[in-house]
């Protein structure tokens, strides 16, 4: 079956706001991968075939404002900020939890947070505990909600639990 020419066109206008970097630094728009004769299980084709070759460079895909690396860096950069301003106490590390990697995590009353963050950034947590705590099995949801539940709290800051 053919796209109808205005799936073309809505097509063609989505992708011509994404601009990729080849491996040789040249940037294109997938726009002009797009004709009228292309269905859009060729589309995902020939952009499969790129990435395989080596031709797009993985995590330099853009938004067009930044790529993939860039947001990737902010959030990790971000995420040691907030853990830096939180108790020590409610704060780990995991050194080398998966290869040039590391766990930075905090426990709050709602469960734990954590990330993986590249060791590229260890010197920046030189002040945070060394420590393993049980995993509570929290997922990528958990930690979103607990989150808002952070960003909803009066001070930003969480509050140690009382011991008694």
């Amino acid at each position: 079956m053919k796209p109808s020419k205005e799936l073309v066109s809505d097509l063609k206008e989505f992708l011509s706001g994404i601009e990729l970097e080849t491996s040789k630094g040249e940037s294109f728009s997938l726009r002009y991968a797009v004709s009228e004769d292309c269905c859009i299980d060729q589309l995902a084709q020939a952009i499969a075939e790129r990435l395989c070759s080596g031709e797009i460079k993985d995590g330099n895909i853009s938004d067009g404002y930044h790529t993939f690396n860039e947001l990737y860096d902010h959030r990790c950069l971000l995420w040691i900020n907030l853990i830096l301003l939180q108790h020590p106490k409610m704060c780990y590390l995991v050194e080398e939890h998966f290869k040039g990697w590391f766990l930075l995590g905090i426990e709050t009353p709602k469960g734990q947070l954590s990330y993986h963050i590249p060791n590229k950034y260890l010197n920046l947590c030189a002040k945070i505990e060394r420590r393993q705590p049980e995993y509570d099995g929290h997922t990528s949801y958990d930690v979103c909600k607990r989150l808002i539940d952070l960003a909803l709290s009066t001070t930003g800051v969480i509050r140690v639990k009382d011991s008694k």
